[in-house]
């Protein structure tokens, strides 16, 4: 259905446009890093991130476009993802992602519809062959967004996405159903979900020169089709898990002129965010019933200051991002497993420092340092990782046009 989709997209854009030239604006940007890598103050062997994208745009008209990218990343150094429950650590991992967005515009409205489709491979070890990976996805998505300008600086828009997540492997090794997983995980294939998403973007000037503002509320709900919902005796419902993601935003930003030379951008985002779980978690070890075990309130905080010095523009970026998340149900537990009179609490700080120095012909010579530290109150860590301490350190180069 998706094929057919994006074959009927490029065929109406095609139709509608007028018989004459056509532009096309291709544009590429390429990225190789190359670093040492420490987890918990311990260096590991020197690792790289690579990152490519190629987007040849299609203009047909001034109303009538057709934008198709390729985006492929490897990341060589240490991550944690979180995959609906909690956080996972990789050794290494790779994304590769295909999109396609139509743009048509009228007046002061623009209708963007898109489709896309990613793969991500991930790997718990170094010697885990590509493709196998537990927790590997597919995320097949479909999209529309309307957006509408009042002046130059205004805008508002709505947008709604479909989208899969999909895990491969994932169904064969959950029949072992480990003990002290909880049923939930136990059986079929419990991590695939399908995602409702709704989208409102607000874009505006702030009441001094070089301000501006975005504001952004979403809500999301997400279905686990075979992940049926865990009952206090611990036995399986016929319902099935869904979660219900909403969220708020606020971004500020501030530029200007510092010097002859000598430019400064400042921006700093603040997000709350809740999920509300109707899936529980029984713990058959200890007999022990969780109910709201994936709910959890966040927050975050992330400053970023960026300066742009001299002739070559030199950019010189430091940011901070300061993640707070408490689980609603999910009982804090001692290094052994004995359950405490508390909620879990997850802390978590990134810092991020960027350098970008322009050489020639499209070349940028590029250094980054990555420092992220994560603790908690649960020091269970069997299943999930709550505690951990990731940094890189990476110099490379990029190339666009």
């Amino acid at each position: 259905m998706m094929r057919r989709f994006a074959a009927s997209l490029v065929l109406a854009l095609g139709a509608a446009a007028p018989a004459g030239a056509v532009d096309w604006v291709p544009v590429f940007d390429a990225s190789f890093l190359m670093g040492q890598v420490l987890q918990g103050g311990k260096a590991s062997s020197w690792q790289g991130n690579a990152a490519l994208q190629f987007t040849p745009a299609v203009k047909f008209t001034d109303e009538l476009g057709l934008i198709p990218t390729y985006y492929g990343t490897y990341r060589g150094t240490k991550s944690a993802v979180d995959l609906g429950s909690g956080g996972q650590l990789f050794q290494d991992s790779q994304s590769h992602a295909l999109s396609l967005k139509g743009v048509w515009k009228r007046d002061e409205w623009k209708v963007k519809p898109s489709l896309g489709y990613r793969w991500e491979l991930l790997r718990e070890t170094s010697d885990e062959g590509w493709g196998k990976g537990l927790f590997d996805y597919r995320k097949p998505s479909a999209g529309l967004e309307v957006e509408r300008a009042f002046g130059e600086r205004v805008r508002a828009g709505a947008a709604f996405d479909y989208y899969e997540i999909q895990f491969p492997n994932y169904r064969s090794l959950e029949s072992q159903a480990l003990p002290g997983l909880g049923r939930e995980l136990a059986e079929g294939r419990t991590l695939d979900s399908r995602s409702y998403s709704w989208t409102l973007t607000g874009h505006f000037p702030l009441p001094f020169e070089g301000g501006a503002a975005r504001l952004t509320g979403n809500f999301t709900r997400r279905g686990y089709p075979e992940q049926h919902v865990v009952q206090a005796s611990g036995s399986l419902a016929d319902d099935t898990r869904a979660d219900d993601f909403s969220s708020v935003s606020a971004a500020l930003s501030y530029g200007r002129a510092l010097a002859p030379r000598v430019g400064g951008y400042l921006s700093l985002e603040f997000t709350q965010l809740r999920d509300a779980s109707n899936q529980n978690h029984y713990d058959a070890e200890q007999a022990r019933f969780l109910g709201q075990y994936y709910s959890y309130d966040e927050r975050s905080l992330y400053p970023k200051l960026t300066m742009i010095l001299g002739e070559k523009k030199v950019e010189l970026a430091v940011g901070y991002l300061q993640v707070w998340r408490d689980y609603l149900g999910r009982a804090a537990q001692d290094a052994s497993g004995t359950y405490l009179n508390e909620s879990t609490r997850l802390d978590q700080g990134s810092f991020t420092f960027d350098l970008s120095l322009p050489l020639a012909h499209g070349f940028k010579a590029l250094a980054h340092t990555t420092l992220t530290d994560a603790s908690s109150n649960m020091r269970y860590e069997k299943t999930y990782r709550y505690n951990y301490q990731l940094s890189s350190h990476l110099l490379g180069f990029s190339y666009t046009f």
